[in-house]
């Protein structure tokens, strides 16, 4: 996939393959409500976490995780809040983490997983 949300969604099913095999228990992808979108939420032992994820082919542009901002990341907060809200239910601690993937066409993928980010 050449485009660039087929580069996404590459990156989103290569970031939670990633995370099964660390453990996390994949709840929901790509949640929509009125304050924006969550790429992946999961659980991780007690927390419940929310994954903005980040993909690039080539790094011109530069690194993927440069591309997720305070914003984006306030944003994230708000849906994190509406998820819990639709979902009372699942409960833990709310934490907020960030993937950023290089892929490279031919190559094996790079990927760096900041957890806990701080707003």
């Amino acid at each position: 996939m050449s485009t660039n949300i087929g580069v996404g969604k590459q990156g989103e099913e290569t970031a939670c393959d990633y995370l099964r095999y660390r453990g996390y228990h994949i709840l929901d992808t790509n949640w929509h409500c009125r304050y924006g979108e969550v790429d992946i939420v999961a659980k991780h032992g007690t927390d419940l976490v929310f994954i903005e994820v980040k993909t690039r082919r080539v790094l011109d542009t530069g690194d993927p995780l440069e591309a997720i901002t305070v914003h984006k990341l306030r944003r994230m907060r708000q849906v994190a809040f509406a998820w819990r809200e639709a979902h009372p239910h699942v409960v833990g601690r709310t934490r907020i983490d960030a993937i950023g993937i290089y892929a490279p066409l031919g190559r094996e993928p790079r990927i760096h997983h900041i957890d806990n980010l701080l707003i």
